[in-house]
């Protein structure tokens, strides 16, 4: 008997009959089992952390056990501790930003998972709020990780209260400062920029 594109669904246990007019005869037991490389069914995905906090990258693999892993960063860094599907990062530094994968390997191969970009930001620094001559717009300066969006929330104390939220993305050309000029927020002019408006800075 011959197996054509074998599949796990063909794993299990055979056994023959024989038979003619004289009577029959039934072959023992064979097992067949199917063996496999390994084979990427969950990919790592991108992963945005704050600098100092823990967060993961993992991969999934179906085929033939046992597996072996392989993390690298930055495609041919070998990670020491990453043997496992799961890679864990505690105390997360700016400098562990960047790409990742995995090498899954068993006895009959092995297959390199897709790349996951991991970003590591800071928390927003430095924020100060300047108000126009006419105080009729505020200024809103901060430090923060290059390219990543920061939120705005802004209000103002006056009656009724205006809230407004606003995206702020820092560009690399300013060395990690951005800044959003906010009309939503108004001060009025007897009155200082702190107490005039509540402010929070927030990362996406």
């Amino acid at each position: 008997m011959s197996i054509i594109n074998t599949t796990y669904n063909d794993a299990g246990k055979y056994f023959c009959v024989v038979s003619n007019s004289s009577g029959a005869v039934t072959s023992s037991i064979a097992a067949l089992t199917v063996l496999s490389l390994p084979n990427i069914v969950t990919q790592p995905t991108n992963q945005n952390i704050l600098k100092g906090s823990s967060g993961f990258l993992s991969v999934g693999a179906s085929g033939t056990l046992p597996f072996k892993y392989k993390w690298y960063f930055n495609t041919n860094t070998a990670i020491t501790s990453g043997t496992n599907a799961i890679l864990s990062i505690t105390n997360a530094n700016v400098s562990q930003s960047g790409n990742y994968n995995c090498v899954i390997t068993n006895f009959y191969g092995s297959v390199t998972s897709g790349v996951a970009t991991l970003t590591v930001f800071l928390p927003p620094q430095n924020f100060t709020a300047y108000s126009s001559s006419d105080h009729q717009q505020l200024t809103f300066l901060l430090t923060g990780t290059p390219s990543y969006p920061y939120v705005l929330q802004s209000a103002t104390n006056l009656t009724p209260p205006i809230t407004g939220n606003q995206s702020l993305r820092i560009r690399p050309t300013e060395m990690g400062t951005g800044v959003l000029r906010s009309p939503t927020c108004r001060p009025h002019p007897l009155t200082t920029i702190a107490s005039a408006c509540g402010k929070k800075i927030y990362s996406t």
